[in-house]
């Protein structure tokens, strides 16, 4: 469910269709700077968003384009990745769950997601967006990475289609499917008798101040 239209919503500046920035002193500063969307440049007096952060924004309602459509933006920014769409509706399905979206760069993945602000907690899950089937190798490397740091791994597929069906998620007349499976590192060593394995639940874990 999209929020309520905002007064005044800042104007969403985009470069060819590249990047995109709104003025550092919109009206909607303290909600951007709180949810943790884009980055902020005090030179240039301009918040800096992800291609994914702003047509979110845009679909939220929380921004505006000028002199462009809903659709033209998103076939815009969908020209500046193969990936992009897909990538969006990760992104996408996480915000609309509540999770704070970060870039997982530093961990080799495409998301981390946070609990409430990473000033306060550290991330709880590590989004991996795969197009094929992925390698033993690659899964082995993910969930010793996840226990590494005490993270869980999502792994998510995005598959685009032409036909539109009741579990398809829209994006201006592009249909999507979205599956994840979470992973956790787990040592199988022997060690007799009954026990479950049944994953639990991930809590966000402080960080210390």
């Amino acid at each position: 469910m999209e929020a309520p239209r905002m007064a005044l919503a800042p104007v969403l500046l985009i470069d060819d269709g590249m990047s995109a920035s709104v003025a550092a002193n919109s009206s909607q500063e303290t909600y951007f700077h709180v949810q943790r969307y884009g980055t902020l440049d005090q030179e240039r007096n301009r918040r800096w968003f992800t291609l994914e952060e702003a047509f979110y924004l845009v679909s939220i309602d929380r921004v505006e384009v000028q002199n462009m459509t809903r659709h033209e933006a998103w076939t815009l920014f969908s020209r500046s990745d193969e990936i992009y769409g897909m990538r969006y509706v990760a992104y996408a399905h996480y915000r609309d769950n509540g999770w704070i979206v970060q870039s997982g760069h530093l961990y080799g993945v495409t998301f981390t997601l946070y609990r409430m602000s990473p000033n306060v907690v550290h991330s709880e899950y590590m989004v991996y967006l795969h197009q094929t089937n992925s390698s033993w190798h690659v899964m082995q490397m993910l969930t010793r990475l996840a226990e590494d740091v005490k993270k869980t791994v999502l792994l998510v597929q995005v598959i685009s289609s032409d036909h539109e069906s009741d579990q398809m998620i829209d994006v201006c007349g592009t249909y999507f499917s979205l599956k994840e499976v979470r992973m956790r590192h787990w040592p199988a060593l022997f060690t007799g008798g009954t026990k479950s394995y049944d994953m639990k639940d991930s809590t966000a874990i402080p960080k210390r101040i």
